[in-house]
């Protein structure tokens, strides 16, 4: 890794532009349901993966939708926001290649689990928690496209020791990791500090609380972020860095206030919700 590499405002991947518009859309306004449907349906690839993710059952449709209108108005309009950033994202991810698909099913979990833990510790930030999951390691998947081979190892390394890949990164690319990256890039597409903030920093409240993050307003979010990460990663669907036993120790669970009773029923919660009881 040479001193003058840098990463550019050309690493950083670019959401399709109708899905960068219907986000836009949907945030600032609320559009009708025909102006949000004629704006996906110009983009084929799009919508196939918004009816595959519609489909899926964390969004238990009783039945199967088949267009975009079905998918609107069974989902509603802030469902349906985030359907499609999970779409435009994915396809970031799809790639023919083991270790991006290793790092979107990370990612997409986290998102899930994000949702469901905003929704029964701190309702207003459901929609947020989602974002901030989904996007919380995209800087891994920056590094890993402008440095395939040296991170492309890390990955490996980080599966094969169970070590936390911040070690690693500081290990093997000194001026560079995922969590700046990742922060960089969610502010080039402008989706506010909330989410920047739960990107920058979530890293930092799996281990200790630190003077940085104990100034920002949203340390809960960041906390509830880091927690859906480490409840993903435990539940087999990343890098398992900690033991069931130790979730009730870290730094993000004493930030949520919450008790090992409480933290260890919802772990248990995930592992029947996911079906991985038996596992």
């Amino acid at each position: 890794m040479t001193s003058t590499a840098k990463i550019t405002k050309q690493d950083i991947p670019v959401l399709s532009k109708i899905a960068t518009r219907a986000l836009a859309l949907l945030q600032i306004e609320t559009p009708t349901n025909r102006q949000i449907k004629i704006l996906i349906c110009q983009d084929p690839a799009l919508t196939v993966r918004i009816l595959e993710i519609a489909n899926t059952p964390f969004y238990l449709t009783p039945a199967r939708v088949r267009t975009i209108d079905g998918a609107i108005r069974r989902l509603g309009l802030r469902q349906l926001r985030k359907v499609i950033l999970t779409a435009a994202t994915g396809e970031l991810f799809d790639q023919n290649d083991p270790r991006v698909q290793f790092l979107w099913k990370h990612v997409l979990m986290s998102a899930i689990i994000a949702d469901k833990l905003a929704s029964t510790l701190m309702p207003a930030f459901v929609e947020d928690a989602y974002v901030a999951g989904l996007l919380h390691d995209l800087g891994k998947l920056i590094l890993y496209n402008k440095f395939p081979v040296i991170y492309g190892k890390l990955i490996d390394k980080a599966r094969q020791t169970r070590r936390p890949m911040h070690q690693l990164e500081a290990e093997g690319l000194a001026q560079f990791d995922h969590v700046t990256v990742g922060a960089k890039a969610v502010r080039a597409w402008n989706l506010g500090d909330p989410i920047i903030e739960a990107v920058r920093y979530h890293q930092e409240l799996e281990h200790e609380i630190s003077i940085s993050v104990k100034r920002k307003k949203l340390v809960e979010l960041v906390s509830l972020v880091s927690l859906a990460s480490i409840f993903a990663n435990n539940l087999g669907f990343g890098i398992r860095a900690y033991k069931d036993a130790q979730l009730g120790e870290l730094a993000c669970v004493k930030c949520l206030d919450l008790s090992q009773v409480r933290v260890m029923a919802l772990y248990r919660y995930f592992k029947q919700l996911f079906d991985l009881d038996g596992e």
